[in-house]
């Protein structure tokens, strides 16, 4: 497979890859026959000669010599050898090795490029070194054939560790030439992954090796925490590496409640029903949290505890909890089972929850029936409430009475009243139409609402 990519650099581009550029010493060009002046005009400096060998080679053997002649050019025009000048190799991949010429202006060098290339030696100026800048030729390199690449990865610390903690990563990534040495692959893109959610990209130093913080937002025991190296061009000859650490930090999932809305009462003979969620700090802060249950807990008096209910969580993370409702107290919900890497929620607890009486009336009439218009009608009605035995009067409760008159819907509000000590309440009115009469309880803290059945009357 022949391939080549063309070299396009600049003095903005080395420097910023890292690039140190050797500086001539005074003894290279003091007695030169051309030499000037920091204030007189640069001498142009030129490469009579460059050669690399070989051009066309096996990928995975990779080594690349090069040779050449570094000259700088007289007021006069005569050609004189730039012996000690810093050369810097552009090669494949940076930071780019250096190389300094003899006293006849030559050097020579190898390097490996294992993905091909081109290849070239620049000659770059620094203040006030009387020669110009100059460049060799740009030379491609033509590799065939696959390179073997490994890659290593270690995580710490390797014990109990929780989501959004911040660890370290580190390894090394290297190609194996044909001879069966394995080199270093620097300035080489490593991705070290927790999940395939989650990654942090790494860049591999001059002798292969990576690492820094790696913060860590899943539950990535093997197999899902793992580093890799692919090449970023299609084409290129280095095979894909993997690797998983020899030991993998245990990942815990700390959870918490949301949306657990305690009900203000509870109603005698009637249950208590709750709802929520719980949410693991995976990712964002809101994964699910699986094979999970809940259970429901009661307590007269904040101190001793009953089980009541147990539910398991949903796909969702939700449960449903519902339990009889014994008497006013407390109540809170736990996790029951759940699997060890979760972090307990710990116990959400209610205040105390006031019980509700169920409330009613009887014996209802509106009196006398028929009437006469314009006569008096009497109307009465028994409020109870519930205990843990039964029914008994409710006193002094403010009640309602109201009417609709015949073939309409509206009730109208006709006199207020309150229940006396065995709960009866007695009210009289004047007829003037048919219609129905009936009372309605408001409700308070402790006790619900109530309408009454409703008692036609014909007025003729």
């Amino acid at each position: 497979m022949l391939r080549a990519r063309p070299l396009t650099l600049s003095l903005a581009a080395l420097t910023a890859a890292g690039l140190t550029l050797g500086t001539l010493p005074a003894a290279a060009y003091a007695d030169d026959p051309g030499t000037v002046t920091a204030n007189e005009t640069p001498l142009t400096t030129k490469f009579t000669e460059f050669e690399v060998t070989p051009t066309e080679l096996e990928a995975a053997d990779g080594l690349v010599s090069f040779r050449g002649r570094l000259v700088y050019v007289d007021a006069e025009g005569v050609e004189h050898p730039l012996a000690g000048a810093t050369l810097t190799v552009m090669e494949w991949l940076p930071p780019y090795p250096t190389v300094v010429t003899d006293a006849d202006g030559r050097f020579s060098g190898s390097v490996y490029m294992p993905e091909g290339g081109w290849l070239a030696v620049h000659y770059l100026r620094q203040g006030d070194i009387p020669y110009r800048p100059a460049f060799s030729p740009s030379i491609r390199v033509n590799v065939t054939g696959t390179v073997p690449t490994r890659l290593s990865l270690q995580v710490s610390p390797t014990g109990k560790v929780f989501t959004h903690d911040v660890l370290t990563a580190t390894g090394r990534l290297e190609w194996q030439r044909n001879t069966g040495e394995w080199l270093p692959l620097r300035s080489s893109r490593v991705y070290v992954r927790c999940t395939d959610n989650s990654s942090t990209e790494f860049t591999t130093g001059p002798d292969g090796t990576y690492g820094g913080p790696f913060p860590i937002k899943y539950r990535c025991n093997s197999p899902f925490l793992y580093a890799t190296f692919s090449s970023p061009t299609y084409d290129s000859p280095l095979d894909y590496a993997s690797a998983r650490p020899p030991v993998t930090p245990d990942v815990h999932v700390r959870t918490r409640y949301v949306e657990v809305p305690w009900p203000a009462t509870v109603t005698r003979g009637g249950s208590m029903s709750l709802t929520g969620r719980i949410w693991g700090d995976e990712g964002r802060g809101y994964s699910r949290v699986y094979d999970t249950s809940m259970v429901l807990e009661y307590s007269p008096d904040g101190q001793t505890w009953k089980q009541v209910a147990e539910d398991r969580l949903n796909e969702f993370s939700e449960f449903t909890l519902t339990a009889p409702a014994p008497g006013p107290g407390r109540w809170r919900v736990r996790p029951g089972e759940m699997p060890y890497y979760y972090v307990s929620p710990g116990v959400a607890q209610s205040p105390h929850v006031p019980m509700r009486e169920r409330t009613r009336f009887t014996e209802v009439n509106a009196s006398p029936e028929p009437v006469r218009k314009g006569g008096t009608i009497t109307f009465k009605a028994r409020l109870q409430r519930t205990t843990a035995t039964g029914w008994t009067a409710l006193p002094w409760k403010k009640v309602t009475v109201q009417f609709r008159a015949n073939g309409t819907t509206t009730w109208r509000n006709m006199a207020t009243a309150t229940t006396g000590k065995l709960g009866y309440v007695t009210k009289t009115f004047t007829a003037a139409k048919d219609g129905t009469w009936r009372v309605v309880y408001g409700g308070e803290t402790a006790y619900l609402a109530v309408t009454g059945s409703g008692d036609y009357v014909d007025v003729r």
